[in-house]
């Protein structure tokens, strides 16, 4: 028998919660019984909780290995970014629970695939031994997201902190759309009719309501043409005074590999064989800096940071 704990989306702080299971358990880590052991461990929530909705994360398109976090110009699976962090040493799994919402929220097209469901299970989870689980993360996700603060709680660590201690949250405004102005021309051509005496109605021409006319971007029938001398006077020379502006050929998409290039040389004094300072690893030195990886040398090994992320973030100083 095994005991793991089933994560739901609540409607207040913490935003979720946790109750522990007890199923048979199938050894082995192949997919086949991975499959096996969701099975067993959702059978036994549900026969506590029958309506809820149940999705095992490790077997979803929003696994923790499948996400991805971008900084700048390079983009990183979250477990790398998580793992070259100091909060690496993170007791709550707060931290690993913010990153995957963040990584979440920037693929909608993942988190709809959560939008059905209220409940999660990670079978691989054992809290004896971790701290963090997508699972926990899918369900505060859920449920910030059906409250909609999901953009307001997670604008920053601190602030995920604060509404995870039951700091309030106030769900984005709509904003409200200003009230519709009539075209020009259909005011121009209001006017006109309301001041213009009617003809004859043997010469006056079939009538055209005026908003019909405003829609086309002209004016009503029912105003007189305007003299021929007039039309060979303004004809196609009005277009020819105005032209369109050219788009200028300094594009963002031609500027970015530019633009990432120069983020990569801000960081002065991180080039190989220079000394660094990591929080957890102590002093280590620079061996290798390829396509956006740093490899460091440190007494109990070599260690592999994103690069120039891990100097962004404060993970790494230059000595």
């Amino acid at each position: 028998m095994a005991k793991r704990p089933v994560f739901r989306a609540a409607d207040t702080s913490p935003y979720y919660t946790a109750t522990a299971v007890e199923f048979t358990w199938t050894s082995g880590f192949s997919e086949t019984n991975t499959r096996r052991n969701a099975d067993a461990m959702q059978a036994a929530f549900l026969a506590l909780f029958p309506d809820a909705k149940v999705l095992e994360i490790s077997l979803s398109p929003a696994a923790a290995d499948t996400l991805t976090l971008t900084n700048g110009a390079e983009t990183l699976p979250m477990e790398t970014a998580y793992a070259a962090d100091p909060a690496l040493e993170d007791p709550q799994g707060t931290y690993f629970d913010y990153l995957f919402l963040t990584a979440l929220a920037a693929s909608p097209g993942t988190a709809e695939e959560l939008a059905p469901y209220d409940a999660f299970t990670d079978v691989a989870f054992n809290p004896e031994k971790k701290s963090h689980t997508a699972a926990r993360a899918a369900a505060i996700f859920t449920a910030l997201t059906r409250l909609g603060v999901l953009a307001e709680a997670i604008k920053d660590y601190d602030a995920f902190l604060a509404a995870l201690e039951g700091a309030p949250l106030k769900p984005k405004k709509k904003a409200k759309s200003a009230p519709k102005k009539k075209p020009k021309a259909e005011e121009k051509t209001e006017e006109k009719t309301e001041e213009k005496p009617a003809e004859p109605p043997e010469e006056k021409p079939a009538e055209v309501p005026a908003e019909a006319a405003a829609e086309a971007g002209t004016e009503s029938p029912a105003e007189p043409p305007a003299p021929k001398k007039t039309k060979k006077k303004s004809g196609g020379k009005k277009a020819d005074k105005d032209p369109q502006p050219e788009t200028s050929a300094d594009s963002p998409a031609e500027s970015a590999p530019e633009a990432a290039d120069a983020e990569r040389e801000t960081v002065p004094g991180a080039v190989v064989g220079a000394a660094v300072l990591h929080k957890k690893y102590g002093e280590g030195t620079i061996r290798d800096v390829t396509d956006g990886v740093m490899t460091v040398t440190f007494a109990e090994g070599d260690k592999r940071f994103p690069y120039p992320y891990a100097f962004a973030r404060g993970f790494l100083i230059v000595k």
